[in-house]
């Protein structure tokens, strides 16, 4: 009974002592799991001294290399020319060698390619001279400021435009009969019958004042013979002048053509008036 007593014993001690180091183990455990958290929290709430001076030394270094590029970029801004900077004081200094470049380019572009200096005549008045004188047709040129004039003869006479025969008078005293028509009326100048296609010469000389295209005359020259005269040619075709243009007395200045709607029975005729002071004349009396 003895021995059952002791080994009873011993057992709880031996159980109370396993369940002791239990506890203790668990209570270890804890404590250094609460212990780690606070210090996990506590170093959240420190702020890393030498982060913050990287931090503030990055930022420094960013700064210094915006104010370098900016530097860069003015200084590059200069040297292409850029006027951005010309009155910041270290370019004040150059004024007088600006100038003086100026003048160089100056006299280098006064001469000419083969290396001898230009006529003294300024852009002005090579424009002026340039526009004095105007294009025509035909290739010839009349300066604007020089008036062609031209003094009908003594004799006043006019050579026949072309080699044919009347068929309708002049006359403003009294009314012709038009056969294409069927009319009377006056009539301001000659209907004078030529062969188509045949040439038409001028009948006095003088300056070409106006060609253009009529109903009743179709392709039609008026010419300033001078001394307030002036001739106009009319059923024309293959016209040889142009406004503007000399032309002599006998020279071709175009072809016959067919006939316009208001002269189909007439046949081919040159239409030919003589005009003194814009007011018709009889031609036939000046014809040679």
């Amino acid at each position: 009974m003895k021995n059952l007593k002791k080994k009873s014993g011993t057992r709880e001690k031996v159980l109370s002592g396993v369940v002791s180091l239990v506890l203790a183990g668990v209570i270890g455990i804890g404590g250094v799991t609460v212990y780690n958290r606070q210090k996990t929290g506590d170093n959240k709430n420190y702020i890393n001294l030498n982060e913050t001076d990287e931090y503030a030394n990055n930022t420094e270094d960013k700064s210094n290399n915006s104010n370098i590029k900016k530097d860069t970029a003015d200084s590059l801004i200069d040297e292409d020319g850029d006027t951005t900077n010309l009155k910041s004081p270290d370019r004040t200094g150059d004024a007088d060698d600006e100038k003086k470049e100026l003048a160089k380019a100056g006299d280098s572009i006064a001469e000419t390619t083969d290396g001898t200096e230009s006529d003294d005549i300024s852009d002005d008045e090579q424009i002026k001279q340039d526009m004095e004188i105007a294009a025509v047709d035909n290739n010839s040129a009349v300066p604007i400021n020089q008036t062609i004039s031209y003094t009908f003869p003594e004799e006043k006479t006019l050579s026949w435009p072309v080699i044919g025969n009347i068929v309708l008078d002049y006359s403003m005293d009294k009314t012709v009969y038009f056969p294409t028509l069927k009319v009377y009326k006056c009539n301001p100048a000659v209907i004078i019958s030529a062969e188509h296609g045949s040439s038409v010469c001028a009948a006095a000389s003088g300056v070409v004042e106006n060609i253009e295209t009529l109903d009743e005359t179709g392709i039609t020259m008026t010419v300033n013979i001078g001394d307030g005269y002036t001739v106009k040619y009319g059923q024309l075709s293959e016209v040889t002048a142009g406004t503007g243009d000399v032309i002599s007395k006998g020279q071709s200045i175009g072809t016959i053509a067919t006939p316009t709607k208001y002269y189909k029975i007439e046949g081919d005729n040159l239409y030919f008036q003589l005009l003194k002071d814009n007011e018709p004349e009889d031609p036939v009396v000046y014809f040679e």
